[in-house]
């Protein structure tokens, strides 16, 4: 909600005025930072969490429906004065359906997703058994943690390889990978967390 309020604000407002409108916008959070976490705590120690799921679900749709009314009133308003373009693209449902797969694979291909998919599941079994290894009964001798730090880094090591010299279009620049600077800070970072 808070992007469409963002994209509303960005076309809705004057240059002059849109830093005023994006703080004026932004403004309930300098409260929901100080009441979110005694409310999450009052829900919890009272009615429960399955109440406070509910509040949620109940008062999201009930603030939410304003702001999609005025979005549809103003919609309509503009397709009666003609001011909607027209978006049929003159294709059959199967040719339609041949461009959306066409799509599909040149997204997977431009974003990279197996090279995401390598990384994610690499940081992911490489760092959550730093977390982990204390519920086992074997601590860091578990089959289980020492299989996830193996697997991590070997996922972590192919996403260096596919970026290297299989990616069509990569996600890390492997030159990057390579840099001094950039590991330097990399492991800094690490040091310091």
């Amino acid at each position: 909600m808070g992007y469409v309020m963002s994209i509303f604000v960005a076309d809705a407002s004057s240059l002059k005025n849109r830093g005023f409108m994006f703080a004026f916008t932004s403004s309930p959070y300098i409260i929901t930072v100080w009441v979110g976490g005694p409310l999450a705590t009052a829900f919890l120690n009272g009615p429960g969490w399955r109440w406070g799921y509910g509040a949620f679900a109940v008062s999201t749709p009930a603030v939410a429906a304003p702001l999609y009314a005025m979005f549809q009133y103003n919609y309509k308003k503009a397709e009666k004065l003609g001011l909607m373009p027209d978006h049929s693209s003159g294709r059959t449902f199967t040719q339609a359906l041949k461009h959306c797969l066409i799509e599909f694979k040149h997204y997977l291909i431009e974003f990279d997703a197996f090279g995401l998919l390598l990384i994610c599941a690499g940081l992911a079994l490489f760092l959550l058994p730093f977390s982990l290894y204390s519920y086992q009964s074997d601590g860091w001798k578990s089959l289980m943690i020492v299989c996830m730090i193996v697997f991590g880094g070997l996922f972590l090591v192919a996403f260096a390889i596919y970026e290297a010299y299989g990616a069509p279009v990569t996600f890390i620049p492997f030159h990057l990978l390579k840099d001094r600077t950039v590991l330097g800070a990399n492991i800094l970072s690490a040091v310091l967390c």
